[in-house]
């Protein structure tokens, strides 16, 4: 059962990664980091195509680290899970992700739009794993 969940949590990092920087906020994200979809090259696409591979792994080692988390924490902590989940997301994840965005060399406006993507790409991922863990 766990192996099912876990291979489940990286579809779920996939899938809401995919709607999340395609439909409801593809304009917006390519625009910041200056990439498009027009006139690419057969090159460029097997680049994009490439990369799913290792963005595939690290999505099945984020789950993979979450639910060993999750594993250690229903076990050894006086916390509930979803509080433990809440705090590693402000005080790793959030931190990071502001990091990301301060040093971007992006203009302010970008900056800011880029750091609230994603961070509400990972809060949203991070929610619903933890639901199916639930």
């Amino acid at each position: 059962m766990g192996i099912i969940r876990l291979v489940l949590a990286v579809v779920v990092f996939q899938v809401i990664g995919f709607v999340w920087y395609g439909p409801l906020f593809g304009k917006w994200w390519r625009r910041i980091v200056g990439a498009s979809l027009e006139g690419v090259s057969s090159g460029e696409e097997k680049a994009r195509h490439a990369r799913m591979i290792p963005t595939y792994l690290l999505n099945l080692l984020a789950s993979l680290v979450f639910i060993l988390g999750y594993v250690v924490v229903v076990h050894t902590s006086f916390l509930p899970p979803l509080a433990v989940t809440i705090v590693v997301y402000f005080s790793f994840i959030l931190p990071l992700l502001a990091q990301n965005a301060l040093w971007s060399g992006k203009p302010r406006t970008y900056t800011w739009r880029m750091f609230l993507i994603q961070a509400g790409y990972q809060l949203l991922a991070i929610a619903v794993v933890w639901i199916l863990f639930k």
